[in-house]
């Protein structure tokens, strides 16, 4: 899943027919399927799967920035900006 600053821009889901659902799918006939935000908002069912992918994500970059936080890593260039409701 990617993400520019605090928007889900979309990602890329990885598959293997050969594979069952605990194995490593870093081998020859992995296929990926693109995953676009446009593709993701379809409300059927009144919860668009953008919300799941993106809360993912969200979560995700979360865990990244307090163990950053945690070892005190230093990034060259990096402006603080809030991202709204997340």
């Amino acid at each position: 899943i990617y993400m520019i600053g605090c928007e889900l821009v979309g990602g890329f889901l990885r598959t293997h027919m050969e594979k069952s659902s605990t194995e490593s799918l870093n081998s020859p006939g992995a296929v990926y399927k693109k995953l676009c935000v446009a593709d993701l908002a379809d409300d059927r069912s009144n919860c668009p799967k953008e919300n799941v992918y993106g809360w993912t994500a969200k979560l995700g970059l979360l865990a990244i920035g307090l163990e950053a936080e945690e070892m005190k890593v230093k990034y060259k260039d990096y402006i603080k900006a809030g991202c709204g409701s997340i």
